[in-house]
């Protein structure tokens, strides 16, 4: 595995700390914050928290990171992780069914509503049109484990940006 994919593997994981929920977590993650990708092996190097997401109404959470170079900040280079299901969550159970395997648009705001609310689907493509907005020069990628794969490579295609799922 090469050392690109395995810092997408520890983002895939990190990235579920986003959630202010979960428990078990080394640490919660802060914008503008500076974290290793492997606390146990830090020749992979750090990432700069840009920005973080935790919807509420949804359950989507994600982070825009940029790699730390010799101490500084690569802003030209920016990944885009979502965090995948946790079963936990019914917004994450919603979201594997009726998004996922329906192929439904929206997202029902519960099931006995016919409400639609935003979906993680459309909440993931505003964040990375967030982050495209505030960083128009820098080359974006995704990635993600689970749901958060799914996510990754919709907006990967959307978005015509760099996708990868390790």
């Amino acid at each position: 595995m090469a050392v690109a994919d395995e810092k997408y593997n520890w983002l895939s994981n990190q990235v579920y700390w986003v959630d202010k929920l979960k428990q078990n977590k080394d640490y919660s993650l802060k914008e503008g914050k500076t974290y290793p990708y492997n606390s146990k092996d830090e020749s992979l190097g750090q990432f700069r928290v840009l920005k973080v997401a935790d919807n509420k109404s949804n359950g989507m959470q994600a982070m825009a990171v940029a790699p730390v170079v010799n101490g500084v900040v690569d802003y030209d280079n920016i990944t885009i992780a979502y965090a995948g299901t946790n079963f936990s969550d019914p917004n994450d159970r919603r979201t594997d069914l009726e998004n996922v395997i329906q192929g439904r648009e929206g997202l029902t705001a519960d099931f006995r509503s016919i409400e639609n609310i935003d979906s993680q689907v459309d909440t993931a493509l505003e964040f990375a049109a967030d982050i495209q907005k505030e960083y128009p020069q820098a080359t974006l990628s995704t990635t993600g484990h689970s749901l958060g794969g799914y996510l990754a490579l919709l907006v990967a295609v959307k978005k015509q940006v760099g996708f990868n799922s390790l």
